[in-house]
């Protein structure tokens, strides 16, 4: 097995285990909060990728790549998956959502865009709308996004 291949397991365990102890801790909220209020358990779960700018230019998602946030109640993992499924990124850590503020600190991850963000804390304007996620800010060194998620589970 590739050690690549072998983080993927590793992030994959870590994520079930993760969101295994969230759906069965009580949570103190009845139902999601939404809006730039939120709390970081309205991000627990699954999300894709449905639009993005970077630096200013809209870009269109690529229908054959799979661009996916994993999160339990304090961590994340995002993954960009080719078809053949080979992963090109993949980054995760902790994260924290706090009156509008996604803050993340990225712990762990392979590929290009973890080797600019690892260990750096990256700052992100959020706010949830229904089913929507969307965040924006500067990365670390510069680079502007702008993205919106949807909620596949």
């Amino acid at each position: 097995m590739t050690p690549s291949r072998r983080i993927v397991l590793d992030v994959a365990l870590l994520v079930v285990l993760g969101m295994a102890t969230a759906l069965t801790t009580p949570s103190s909220a009845a139902a999601p909060q939404t809006g730039a209020a939120a709390s970081g358990r309205a991000l627990i779960g699954t999300w894709k990728m449905v639009k993005a700018t970077f630096n200013g230019q809209a870009l269109p998602v690529p229908a054959d790549r799979r661009l996916i946030k994993l999160h339990t109640a304090t961590n994340y993992v995002f993954v960009d998956a080719n078809p053949d499924g080979t992963v090109r990124d993949l980054i995760g850590g902790t994260y924290t959502l706090v009156n509008g503020k996604y803050q993340t600190l990225p712990a762990y991850g392979v590929g290009g865009a973890f080797e600019r963000v690892k260990g750096k804390q990256q700052t992100f304007e959020c706010r949830i709308e229904g089913n929507r996620w969307i965040h924006k800010g500067t990365l670390t060194g510069g680079f502007t996004i702008d993205e919106v998620w949807e909620r596949v589970d």
